[in-house]
Formats: C-alpha cells, sequence, structure tokens
C-alpha cells in the first residue's frame, strides 16, 4: 500500500501535521474520538438513526458521521507521523471478514433483536 494516510489524502493531513507534534497526545486523542464514536453509536442504536437530542439540530445519523470524521482525522494524522503503519491497518482490514463471520454466526442477541436501528423512532428523547 503506497498511501500515506486513510481518508481525504496526504494533502489534506499534511496542512496540520506540522502544527499537531506530539504522537502521545494525539494517541490520546484517537482514544477520545473513540470513545465518541462509541458515545453516539450507543445512541443510534437505542433511540435510532434518526433521533436528535433536543439541544442538537441534527440527526443521531450525522452526528455519528461527524465523530467518525474527527477519528479518522486523527488516525491519518498519526499515520503520516509514522506512529501507526497503513500496512497493518491494511493487514487488520482484510481479515476483518473472518473475524466478522464468527460475529454474525453466533449472534444469537442482534438475531433475536431483529430490528434496524434506521427504522427505529424516538423523536427529541434522549
Amino acid at each position: 500500500m503506497n498511501r500515506t494516510t486513510l481518508t481525504l489524502g496526504t494533502g489534506f493531513v499534511n496542512r496540520y501535521k506540522e502544527e499537531f507534534t506530539n504522537p502521545q497526545l494525539n494517541l490520546e486523542l484517537l482514544t477520545e474520538e473513540a470513545s465518541e464514536v462509541i458515545r453516539i453509536k450507543s445512541k443510534c442504536f437505542r433511540f435510532g438513526l434518526h433521533s436528535y437530542h433536543p439541544k442538537n439540530e441534527y440527526p443521531n445519523k450525522a452526528a455519528l458521521g461527524v465523530e467518525v470524521g474527527h477519528f479518522l482525522f486523527i488516525l491519518d494524522l498519526l499515520i503520516s507521523q509514522g506512529v501507526i503503519d497503513i500496512n497493518d491497518i491494511s493487514g487488520g482490514y482484510k481479515s476483518k471478514p473472518i473475524t466478522l463471520r464468527d460475529w454474525y454466526s453466533s449472534a444469537t442477541y442482534f438475531k433475536q433483536l431483529g430490528e434496524d436501528i434506521s427504522s427505529q423512532t424516538i423523536p427529541n428523547n434522549q
């Protein structure tokens, strides 16, 4: 893999990599962004993708996209700094379908749930 970033490309992240140069802090920020993705994913699961908090003007689906974008930016920054090797990411990406098959075959809880979160609607009730 010849890429040095995952998402918007080297040019975008290179604009910022001289400004955000502390790899340890960036790893901490990756943790923080991962927790934000988890938080909003939980809201999507509990309240639905199209539901939203009364203080927000956008649905959980949009908030999830924003938080994933924040996570990917920090990830790209860490890749560009050589902290994370993109070849390791590629290997993990390619091996994930194997473990995903195991999850899908044994996830009886989710099979019993049987409901697509995109169809859930509990407006303004978070």
